[in-house]
């Protein structure tokens, strides 16, 4: 969607594209080991709580870009970074910790379920969100996932790890 909106709505050639997009990735670098660091310390899942929040914030910059322009997609960029350094320093030993705690068992399922679910979502997230933003305009769809995001953090939040 961002190289899309990118092209689209900045006229961005390919290697303007690239430089926004890795500001996403060098955000990502920088946050993973601090966060990953936190995490020792701090319950998991509020820090996925902290990332659902980033990605809300992300969202809202995304809706933002007609009037906010550059900065307000290269914050928009920022924050969907950090948001995933969040989620992806602590979302898999959250897991392994409900799988522990539950006694569960095999890791292997659990691991298999939830990206399984992963790939649903990359599967049914862009059509309803297409669907959404055709019916009711271009930035609709994108704010449904950070309501969603918002929506979810304190059901997330109240998970003990």
């Amino acid at each position: 969607l961002s190289q899309v909106v990118m092209s689209r709505e900045f006229d961005f050639s390919v290697s303007k594209r690239s430089f926004m997009i890795s500001i996403a990735t060098v955000t990502y670098l920088i946050i993973t080991p601090i966060v990953g660091r936190v995490s020792d310390h701090t319950s998991k899942s509020k820090l996925v709580s902290i990332s659902l929040i980033l990605m809300a914030l992300s969202t809202a910059f995304f809706t933002l870009r007609y009037t906010g322009g550059l900065w307000a997609l290269s914050i928009c960029i920022a924050l969907a970074g950090a948001s995933l350094a969040f989620v992806g320093s602590v979302a898999q030993a959250l897991m392994a910790d409900l799988v522990d705690r539950n006694k569960l068992g095999d890791y292997g399922m659990a691991f298999a379920l939830s990206d399984m679910s992963d790939s649903l979502g990359l599967i049914i997230g862009p059509i309803v969100g297409l669907a959404v933003s055709q019916y009711f305009g271009p930035s609709v769809g994108l704010g449904m996932i950070g309501l969603t995001c918002l929506i979810l953090v304190p059901k997330v939040s109240r998970i003990s790890s």
